[in-house]
């Protein structure tokens, strides 16, 4: 019984220290497509949803304007953040969920070591508090003299 006890005691802390690892500014994997808790809300992979558009005719071409879905969960409020690089344009993608303000980014953080942007591991998201993130662009600016 006490080895059962014990048992359940480590299971249920070594599940809070991960839950807890998780944190704003370092990549955190989604892939796995399962809730990803984090200090003010939780974050799920809900997958790639392709959006094909043909330009120029018969000669023309295809573009893939689709979008990677993540549903993010605050209490009884839940929202779903689109990321999308179907322009070329890879960018942070700002989102409020609980009146508060954050930051997702995909395949690149703008905030990478040095001021210079940095790729992000595949499978992997960064997200920030919205004012850490704005805070860390200012700070990289002024370091780099821009």
């Amino acid at each position: 019984m006490n080895r059962l006890l014990c048992l359940i005691v480590l299971l249920a802390f070594s599940g809070s220290v991960i839950a807890a690892s998780l944190r704003y500014g370092v990549p955190i994997r989604y892939d796995d497509r399962q809730a990803k808790e984090l200090p003010d809300f939780s974050i799920r992979y809900l997958g790639y949803f392709p959006k094909v558009v043909h330009v120029g005719g018969v000669d023309g071409r295809s573009f893939d304007f689709g979008s990677h879905d993540f549903e993010v969960v605050y209490g009884t409020e839940k929202a779903v953040v689109h990321w999308s690089e179907g322009t070329g344009v890879i960018a942070a993608v700002p989102f409020d969920v609980g009146s508060r303000h954050f930051v997702l980014e995909l395949m690149q953080s703008a905030l990478g070591a040095g001021g210079a942007a940095s790729a992000i591991p595949p499978g992997s998201l960064v997200l920030w508090k919205g004012a850490n993130y704005e805070r860390e662009q200012r700070r990289q600016l002024d370091k780099s003299g821009r």
